[in-house]
């Protein structure tokens, strides 16, 4: 497979040389109008994924046509802005709705009919209320992180999203992760989904060595400090309470250890 010759000159500006695993995997059944879920790692390209074969059957000027949900305004954001000049190449418009965003503003935005809405639930079913935002005209939703969007209130939303579009929407959901509720989607959404799994032979990301280290909270500082000292070494150390957390960073920059601290 390539990338559609609308693509083909942005995608070797941004320097990709060839399609990822996930992106070789899905591309035919999207462009086929199939169910799927897409399961690939954390930066393997799953937003061209989904996207790139979508776009191709999206007609401009025709209102909105594809719907991209996300479970936080960073991602709504992160999603839109990947997406943004590949539309921009066949001559379609994108909008971000966030919760966190200006309602005026957004539904002013929404006059210029956008084809694609990269989306958060919640003001995307405010607006849809308000009859802001229709979705008759809907072919694919997009599940983005979905092992994140589909829990309590999101599953609800989305699954109340899905039902106010067409009976024959194509339906996509895209994670790096399998939950139980991934293994549910024929129940829960009321079609049969193909699962597309590439997190064995995706190697897009480099070959990842994981290790545990089981300590107490009183050796935290003194097993980081060690850590840090190694050649190339780079360290994510969690903790439950704010006041371990500046205890902790005290210490270390005591102990001349570069670190940064973020807490609420």
């Amino acid at each position: 497979m390539s990338v559609s010759p609308a693509f083909q000159a942005l995608w070797d500006e941004q320097g990709f040389k060839e399609q990822s695993p996930i992106q070789l995997a899905v591309e035919q059944p999207l462009k086929n109008d199939r169910s799927i879920l897409g399961l690939a790692p954390t930066g393997s390209g799953k937003t061209l994924a989904f996207s790139l074969p979508l776009l191709e059957k999206v007609m401009p000027g025709e209102g909105l046509q594809i719907l991209i949900l996300a479970p936080s305004q960073e991602l709504v954001i992160q999603t839109r802005d990947v997406i943004l000049p590949y539309a921009k190449a066949i001559d379609c418009k994108v909008q971000a709705i966030t919760g966190k965003a200006n309602v005026k503003r957004q539904i002013e935005r929404l006059k210029e009919k956008p084809e694609i809405i990269v989306a958060t639930t919640g003001r995307l079913l405010e607006l849809n209320e308000q009859r802001k935002i229709k979705f008759y005209g809907l072919q694919a939703i997009v599940m983005d992180e979905a092992d994140e969007l589909l829990t309590d209130n999101g599953l609800t939303e989305t699954r109340h999203i899905v039902q106010e579009s067409p009976a024959d929407v194509q339906l996509g959901f895209f994670s790096a992760t399998s939950t139980e509720i991934l293994t549910e989607l024929e129940k829960w959404f009321g079609v049969e989904v193909e699962t597309i799994d590439v997190r064995d032979v995706d190697r897009t990301g480099g070959e990842v060595l994981h290790a545990f280290i089981p300590t107490g909270n009183a050796q935290k500082v003194n097993v980081s400090r060690h850590l840090a000292h190694q050649k190339h070494f780079r360290g994510l150390v969690i903790f439950n309470q704010s006041a371990q957390l500046l205890q902790a960073a005290r210490t270390l920059g005591h102990q001349k250890v570069t670190y940064a601290s973020l807490s609420g």
